[in-house]
């Protein structure tokens, strides 16, 4: 009998957790796997595109672009229910999609940076200033190792 409450129990948190994402779940390094060990993706996603972090955090991306493109980054704002690129190909995933891959609400404003080998490296409920971007990329060993090679 404990079995089966402990069975039960278990379901019943499976189903509540499936139950705060709509949609297909799919493992964030499946969605962007186009991009690993290519470029380093940087996710913002909004509710509209009308919501003014959106329009800083993309304010920031266009002032920067040079700094971007050294980094190898690929840049992929999700507003709403449309996904669209600063820089890089699309990642050929629904906004649906990519809000249950990394656990963003409907109704939530998230910078997600993503590193050349899949994993999270930064989620912001604020926009994200270019230089702590930068500088979290600039410190890491492969980035290091890309700077040293490129001269």
């Amino acid at each position: 009998m404990l079995k089966t409450i402990a069975g039960t129990a278990s379901l019943a948190l499976f189903a509540a957790v499936l139950g705060t994402v709509s949609g297909p779940w799919i493992a964030p390094s499946a969605a962007m796997s186009a991009y690993k060990w290519k470029s380093r993706p940087l996710l913002i996603f909004a509710p509209s595109s009308k919501v003014s972090e959106f329009d800083r955090q993309k304010s920031t991306v266009t002032a920067n672009m040079a700094g971007f493109r050294e980094r190898d980054m690929v840049v992929i704002y999700v507003a709403g229910g449309s996904v669209t690129t600063a820089l890089g190909r699309e990642p050929g995933r629904s906004a649906q999609a990519l809000r249950a891959a990394y656990g963003v609400n409907n109704g939530e404003f998230r910078t997600i940076l993503v590193g050349k080998d899949g994993g999270a490296k930064l989620r912001s409920s604020k926009p994200v200033s270019a230089n702590r971007l930068f500088g979290l990329f600039d410190s890491m060993p492969m980035r290091q190792q890309e700077m040293q090679e490129r001269g």
